[in-house]
């Protein structure tokens, strides 16, 4: 495989672009399930305060593997790690949407945040390698500004970007999505 820093052009632009994906999707993952909050409640049943614990543990867990996913990265290679993190990213949402109970979902929420650890830190890290000298502080910038992109997610509301939506606007648009089928893999709340 040749060197990251001496590929064309195209391929460069190709890197960059995968990599700020990467790291918008860890990051949409911090801030994707508040809007679902409420719903969730309902559809387990449960207080608003365990449910919390969906965010929590995803926030925990990423913070918690940092560390490990870079020295994990230096020790067997930035991109096999990377790809590693993907895959357990990957598994892990797809754990998350089969998740039968409360407990079992913030277990899977666990586990992404775990995998969102390698493509932040790691996706960074490669970055670096990819940007020539002269154009490391654009490459960062861009991750910088995908990263902060990640929690606005406009298309969260009917009308738009709302900075932070109350609690009776996000309960309402996670009412409506789960009403006009916007996110149709939302649980519906149990009504026995």
């Amino acid at each position: 495989m040749p060197k990251i820093s001496s590929l064309p052009g195209i391929a460069r632009r190709a890197s960059k672009l995968t990599l700020a994906l990467s790291v918008l999707l860890a990051s949409l993952g911090t801030s994707i399930t508040n809007v679902a909050l409420p719903t969730l409640a309902e559809a387990f049943s449960a207080p608003f305060a365990q449910v919390q614990a969906v965010v929590v543990s995803y926030l925990a867990a990423l913070t918690v593997s940092v560390v490990i996913a870079g020295r994990l990265g230096d020790r067997y290679g930035l991109r096999p790690m990377l790809i590693a993190g993907l895959g357990v990213f990957t598994v892990a949402s797809l754990l998350c949407a089969l998740a039968p109970g409360l407990w079992l979902l913030v277990a899977a929420r666990g586990l992404q945040g775990a995998g969102a650890a390698f493509l932040m830190t790691l996706g960074m890290a490669m970055l670096r390698q990819v940007a020539s000298e002269g154009r490391i502080g654009r490459a960062m910038g861009l991750l910088g500004t995908v990263s902060a992109l990640g929690p606005c997610r406009p298309w969260h509301t009917p009308r738009g970007y709302r900075p932070r939506p109350s609690r009776a606007q996000a309960q309402w648009s996670g009412h409506r999505f789960r009403h006009k089928g916007a996110w149709p893999w939302l649980p519906t709340p149990r009504t026995s």
